[in-house]
């Protein structure tokens, strides 16, 4: 699948936040193809998900993994799965080591 690859300049933010679905525990492909296409190198970053059966370790790992193998040079929060709830999401913004 071809991707659209004009994504915006990131040099003016310090936090990126991510989001992304989670099929059998991983994000899909494509997250990895964004992550591979954006300078994220002195960047805050944190993902997160919705499902209604996966933990985050896996896709956890998968983002370190991915970060690791682009050779980047960021801080990774530990990311979590957030259901459709705004004290949820609230108290986990709050959470975050963001710059």
């Amino acid at each position: 699948m071809d991707m659209v690859d004009d994504f915006p300049d990131l040099s003016q933010y310090e936090n990126i936040l991510i989001g992304h679905p989670i099929w059998w525990g991983i994000p899909l492909r494509m997250i990895a193809s964004v992550i591979d296409d954006l300078n994220l190198n002195g960047k805050t970053l944190t993902g997160f998900a919705t499902s209604g059966g996966s933990t985050y370790g896996r896709s956890q790992s998968y983002f370190a993994r991915t970060v690791e193998q682009n050779g980047y040079d960021v801080t990774l929060n530990q990311g979590t799965i957030l259901s459709n709830n705004d004290g949820q999401i609230a108290t986990w913004l709050k959470s975050l080591t963001l710059k």
